[in-house]
């Protein structure tokens, strides 16, 4: 639970952050302070005794608590942001508004999850939205 709401937030966090890709900021300063952020508002609300009391008992949870942390966190985070790096920030913005229609449907796909008439609404919206956007952009719309 704490990992999806961390991963739900650093992508909410990426995407505020995405004018200062625009005016230039490395990677690297982005993900340390969506990083910082993150971590901040995680340690102020997670409940430690539970944390500990699951973690300590196990030495080996703790190593791959700590690679989860670093290869489905903190990697894909400096990737996204590079590859953000040179793209416009109108199909960044597109992207990013893809993802929760990509991560819904392949864990409808692949983990079997349920997905309710409120997540097929929201995908209908989205893929409406960027229709709509696509089709403005091709008749001369802004750019």
């Amino acid at each position: 639970w704490l990992l999806c709401n961390l991963k739900r937030y650093c992508v909410i966090h990426g995407v505020l952050c995405a004018p200062a890709i625009v005016r230039g900021y490395d990677s690297w300063r982005i993900t340390f302070y969506s990083f910082l952020v993150c971590t901040l508002g995680c340690a102020v609300l997670s409940d430690w005794r539970t944390i500990t009391a699951v973690l300590l008992p196990d030495a080996g949870l703790i190593g791959w608590s700590a690679a989860m942390a670093l290869f489905t966190g903190f990697l894909a985070y400096i990737f996204y942001t590079k590859g953000l790096e040179g793209m416009p920030s109108s199909r960044a913005s597109m992207l990013a508004s893809i993802e929760p229609v990509t991560a819904t449907l392949l864990g409808t796909l692949l983990f079997h999850a349920p997905i309710g008439w409120t997540g097929v609404a929201g995908i209908a919206l989205v893929l409406t939205a960027i229709i709509v956007r696509s089709v403005h952009r091709s008749k001369g719309g802004q750019k």
